[in-house]
């Protein structure tokens, strides 16, 4: 590689001449220069910039996913740069320490400079969320606060195939459904109505517990109990779906648990791995905004903040709704121990080779 003869150091690489000079407090336009909203811009602005990498990253995993099916070096990558991704939430998540540090009399003295500059209103997070799959619901009209290269790219995004869909697709695909070995699925089904069924006998037996507690937990198990038989009852499973019980299809359930089930296989630690990133992503986002809301209250209690409403109820009462993966977290409920998992047929082992090491353009 050839180097410029020019002379190229590294604040020209990094154009800090730029980005050093972008913090223009409003406060100061009034010669009363606030101390802190340096600090309040300085910490947004490279949470922007941190939000434009994962924005990079998840379009590179979009575009990995596109071909189906993936081959084990494009699972590989993908499993790498989700794990990248989790790693930058975890940056971002720790930045509020730093606006912490602002109390909330402090932000009083700069607050009214900032009416139209919330964090929820950043566009890359809109497109964030939904090229994630998130918020998919939003009409273009709900796009109009955004400025007009802004407003495009949110467009353009609502469009395109999210994370959530290509992951199911990708589910979908493999051949998990209908393993060959005959007594595979009916042997782990009685594995986990047992497991069930034992739990139910314990709260039954359980003197300690008080009747409405008893009620409430064998109510639970009677519903993971019908939720698990509709696993593998195509109409039950799809009623379920329509009231948002479970989010992914059918297939791409049965995959997914067959994953969390033979994590340990070494053709299935990849795959795997894959599903732990997109959980750990779920967390991360659950977590930035459990940190945000409760940032905003401490800071303004019930008070109209950045952007015009009152957010962190708002936050807190959809927390749920925003994951994406939540069929993920669910499926946890019927894993059993190891050393009760059925063998998996050689017939089985051979297609998940042949599966596996498939290339994308095969």
């Amino acid at each position: 590689m050839r180097r410029s003869t020019e002379e190229f150091n590294y604040s020209d690489y990094l154009r800090l001449d730029i980005l050093l000079n972008a913090q223009c407090p409003e406060s100061g336009r009034d010669d009363r220069e606030v101390h802190d909203e340096t600090l309040f811009i300085i910490a947004h602005q490279v949470h922007e910039l941190w939000l434009k990498e994962v924005l990079y990253e998840l379009k590179s995993v979009l575009e990995l996913f596109s071909a189906i099916p993936l081959d084990g070096q494009k699972v590989g990558l993908i499993a790498a740069r989700l794990g990248r991704l989790v790693a930058i939430q975890k940056i971002i998540n720790r930045q509020i320490e730093v606006l912490e540090t602002i109390s909330p009399l402090d932000f009083l003295d700069f607050r009214d400079h900032l009416f139209s500059g919330s964090v929820f209103e950043s566009g890359q997070l809109r497109e964030i969320e939904l090229r994630l799959g998130l918020a998919t619901e939003l009409t273009p009209d709900s796009f109009d606060r955004f400025r007009s290269e802004e407003r495009e790219a949110l467009l353009k995004a609502r469009e395109e195939k999210t994370l959530f869909e290509a992951v199911d697709n990708w589910l979908a695909n493999m051949p998990f459904r209908n393993p060959e070995g005959g007594e595979f699925w009916p042997h782990y089904r009685r594995l986990v109505h047992d497991m069930l069924q034992q739990d139910y006998q314990w709260v039954q037996n359980n003197r300690s517990l008080s009747g409405w507690d008893r009620r409430g937990q064998l109510s639970k198990l009677e519903n993971g109990r019908y939720r698990f038989d509709a696993l593998f009852k195509p109409e039950e499973y799809e009623l379920l779906r329509d009231e948002g019980v479970f989010q992914f299809r059918q297939a791409a359930v049965l995959s997914a648990l067959f994953l969390l089930l033979y994590r340990d296989e070494p053709l299935l630690q990849v795959p795997f791995r894959v599903l732990k990133r997109l959980m750990d992503i779920d967390d991360q986002l659950i977590g930035w905004r459990i940190n945000r809301s409760l940032f905003e209250q401490h800071m303004l209690g019930n008070k109209v903040g950045p952007g015009g409403s009152v957010r962190h109820d708002y936050v807190r009462e959809m927390m749920e709704e925003k994951r994406i993966f939540r069929d993920l977290f669910v499926l946890t409920t019927f894993l059993v121990p190891r050393s009760s998992l059925p063998e998996l047929p050689q017939k089985l082992k051979r297609s998940l080779d042949v599966h596996f090491s498939h290339s994308s353009g095969g």
